[in-house]
């Protein structure tokens, strides 16, 4: 078998509770096991209320996770569409990366 396009192998990190609090938890205990790689549950967190994704906590989690050496991958929505009330022209795309 050949496994060369595999470059880590990691575990899941999810939020117990949607903060930022329970995904730091996650994460210590990771670094503790030595772990490379982690994938970043991001439906679990609290980052889109109501189709509007928060900046201010973008940018705490962009902090938390810079604490740690781990290669990230994401797993979560990367497009959220909504209804514009304000355009004729339809719905509009929001668009959340890391």
């Amino acid at each position: 078998m050949h496994l060369g396009n595999i470059i880590a192998a990691g575990f899941n990190s999810i939020s117990a509770n949607g903060g930022l609090e329970s995904l730091a938890a996650d994460l210590r205990s990771f670094a503790d096991m030595g772990v490379e790689a982690v994938e970043l549950g991001l439906t679990t967190l609290d980052l889109i209320a109501a189709a509007v994704s928060s900046l201010k906590r973008a940018e705490r989690l962009v902090a938390l996770t810079g604490q740690f050496d781990f290669r990230y991958t994401v797993h979560g929505i990367v497009e959220i569409y909504k209804s514009s009330t304000r355009s004729p022209a339809g719905p509009q795309a929001d668009f959340c990366s890391m």
